[in-house]
């Protein structure tokens, strides 16, 4: 787990925690969200991989990259995860194919 991504994941869930925000969507390529996540008391998710795009997000490796919701409850993870899904050309045989695309 790398460090930077658990600072800014500690700051967008302070955030969230607070009431700043309602919602957020966070990276995580080794508990980046959902370690964070308990250490605040909110909801961190850690979806399948490729079922939310990770178009535009910078990473590490995009084989390792899942781009997950937090929230402070679970109702409200599971509406931002809804409508964060990839809707269209879902290759679930091909892992890389969801991030490479936006890549290359």
């Amino acid at each position: 787990m790398n460090l930077f991504h658990i600072i800014c994941s500690l700051l967008l869930l302070s955030q969230v925690a607070s009431g700043e925000v309602d919602m957020a969507i966070g990276g995580d390529e080794g508990g980046s969200i959902r370690i964070p996540a308990s250490w605040c008391g909110i909801v961190g998710l850690k979806p399948t991989y490729g079922l939310v795009p990770c178009t535009g997000a910078v990473t590490l490796d995009p084989s390792l990259t899942h781009l997950g919701p937090m929230t402070r409850t679970v109702d409200d993870c599971a509406a931002l995860l809804e409508v964060s899904i990839q809707p269209f050309n879902v290759n679930l045989y091909d892992p890389f194919s969801f991030c490479l695309q936006e890549v290359l």
